[in-house]
C-alpha cells in the first residue's frame, strides 16, 4: 500500500484498555481523536471498517538488521513501525560517508535509527570520528558483535561518546571466554559434543562495562542479554540509579538450549539459547520491566545453515514474527498485554528518544491492526514469508493473532486495514 498522510479513519477498532470498539481520526501524521463509534465523519478522507480487530502501539525494535525492502517489508509485517539498525547491520559502519549512502539508500518504510560503530573496522583499539557519524544521523554508538577487549580502549570511547552526548549500544561478550562455542555451556552441548560458551562470557564482558557506566555515567543499553546471572548484574545497575537499560531477543523466551537436541541449525544464535532457569529469569525480568524485548533479526544467506551445527552461521529471521509470538506469550499468560507493550514498544522507544507509540489524542501515528483470532501456521518458504533469511526455528509453528497493517509515522508500511488476514 502506498504512503499516505490523507485522513484516516478507523471504525470499530478495539484497544486493549477500551470494553467498547472506538473510531479513530488520523490526520497529517497524527492521531486526531479517540471517540465512540459513529462520531466521526469520513469526508475528506479513507475510512476502514475493522470490525472489532485491535489497534495496537506500533513496535519498536531494538536489534534488527534491515537493509533491504524485503527486510524493511518484513519488519513492517511483524508490527515494526520503527527499528534500530546495530553497526553490524551491513559491514561495519565507522565511516560517515557510508552511513549517510546507506540512509539515502534505504527504501521507504518503517522509521530507521543508525547506530555507528565506535571503532576502526581496520584496528579494534582505533576509535572511529564519532561526531561525524553523528553528524551523518546516528543517534548512538556501540561495539555490534565485536565487542571491544582493550579496558582502556573502551573507556575512552564511552567517554568519547558521552561528551557528544551520544548513547551507547553494547553487545556483551567476552571473545576470550567465549572462544569457538557454539552453544551453551552446560549438560545437553556436553551430550551433544558441542563445545560451549559459559554465561561468564556475557556477564564478565557486562560486568567490566557496567563498572566504567557508573563512572562515566552515559546512557547505555546492552544487549541482548542471556542469562539470570546478566540480569541480576543489571538489576543492581538500575537499583543504584545508573542510566542502563537491556534486552534480550525474542527467541530467548521461548527457546532453551533443549532444543539444540537434535542438531537443529536454526536454534544457533549468538548469544547462545541458555537453560530452564535462565529462560524463566528473562521472562520474569521482562515482567518487572527490567529488560525490554527485540527480534535480534539476522537475515543470513540460504547456505548458511547447511553445514554440521558447529559450522554454521549463528542468527535467525524473526522480524516478521515479532508481534505474534509477543501475543503468543500473552495467551499463554507469560506476560500481561501491558507488559508486552512496555517491553517492544515504551522502553525501546525511550532509549532511542522517539515519542512513545501510543494509541491517544495528539499521539504519533505508529499503530498496528491486529487481528486475534487469525490462525497462521509459520512457513518460511512462502509467498507470505517477506524476508530474504528463511531460517527460523518457529517453521511449522501454528499461532493465533496476525498483523492486518501496519503505520508508522502516519504512512501505511504494510497490509490492508480493511482486510482480515486470511
Amino acid at each position: 500500500m502506498t504512503a499516505t498522510n490523507r485522513r484516516i479513519i478507523l471504525v470499530g477498532a478495539k484497544l486493549m484498555d477500551s470494553k467498547h470498539p472506538v473510531d479513530l481520526l488520523i490526520d497529517d501524521g497524527c492521531i486526531r481523536a479517540v471517540t465512540e463509534t459513529g462520531k466521526l465523519s469520513a469526508e475528506g478522507g479513507d475510512r476502514f471498517e475493522l470490525n472489532g480487530r485491535m489497534v495496537v502501539p506500533g513496535l519498536v525494535d531494538l536489534r534488527a538488521r534491515l537493509t533491504t525492502a524485503d527486510e524493511m517489508a518484513a519488519a513492517a509485517a511483524g508490527g515494526i513501525s520503527h527499528a534500530v539498525l546495530p553497526p553490524d547491520t551491513r559491514r561495519h559502519m565507522d565511516d560517515a560517508v557510508e552511513v549517510r549512502d546507506l540512509l539515502q539508500g534505504l527504501p521507504a518504510g518503517i522509521g530507521v535509527h543508525w547506530v555507528g560503530a565506535w571503532t576502526r573496522s581496520s584496528d579494534a583499539d582505533a576509535l572511529s570520528d564519532m561526531a561525524t557519524l553523528q553528524g551523518a544521523g546516528c543517534f548512538a554508538v556501540g561495539c555490534g558483535s565485536r565487542w571491544v577487549p582493550n579496558g582502556l580502549v573502551m573507556r575512552s570511547a564511552m567517554q568519547y561518546a558521552a561528551d557528544l552526548g551520544l548513547k551507547l549500544f553494547i553487545t556483551p561478550r567476552d571473545p576470550q571466554l567465549a572462544g569457538n562455542g557454539c552453544a551453551h555451556a552446560g549438560r545437553i552441548a556436553t551430550r551433544l559434543g558441542l563445545s560451549g560458551i559459559p554465561a561468564a562470557a556475557e556477564t564478565a564482558a557486562l560486568a567490566r562495562d557496567l563498572a566504567l557506566v557508573e563512572e562515566i555515567g552515559a546512557a547505555t543499553h546492552f544487549g541482548p542479554l542471556s542469562c539470570a546471572a546478566s540480569v541480576n548484574l543489571i538489576r543492581r545497575a538500575q537499583d543504584l540509579g545508573l542510566p542502563v537499560t537491556a534486552d534480550t531477543a525474542v527467541h530467548h523466551l521461548f527457546l532453551t538450549d533443549m532444543d539444540l537436541v537434535g542438531f537443529d541449525a536454526n536454534c544457533h544464535v549468538d548469544p547462545p539459547l541458555r537453560d530452564q532457569a535462565d529462560r524463566d529469569a528473562l521472562i520474569q525480568a521482562v515482567r518487572d520491566g527490567v529488560l525490554s524485548v527485540s527480534s535480534d533479526h539476522r537475515p543470513l544467506p540460504p547456505d548458511a545453515k547447511m553445514a554440521p551445527f558447529p559450522d554454521t552461521e549463528p542468527g535467525m529471521a524473526n522480524a516478521q514474527l515479532l508481534l505474534p509470538l509477543a501475543w503468543r506469550l500473552v495467551e499463554e499468560n507469560v506476560l500481561t498485554a501491558t507488559q508486552v507493550f512496555e517491553a517492544l514498544s515504551a522502553a525501546p522507544a525511550r532509549f532511542v528518544g522517539i515519542d512513545t507509540p501510543e494509541i491517544r489524542d495528539g499521539a504519533a501515528a505508529n499503530l498496528v491492526i491486529f487481528d486475534p483470532d487469525a490462525m497462521q501456521t509459520i512457513d518460511a518458504r512462502s509467498g507470505d514469508w517477506l524476508s530474504g533469511g528463511r531460517h527460523t526455528p518457529f517453521e511449522r509453528w501454528t499461532f493465533s493473532g496476525a498483523v492486518c497493517a501496519t503505520m508508522a509515522d502516519g504512512h501505511w508500511v504494510f497490509g490492508d486495514p480493511g482486510r482480515s488476514p486470511e
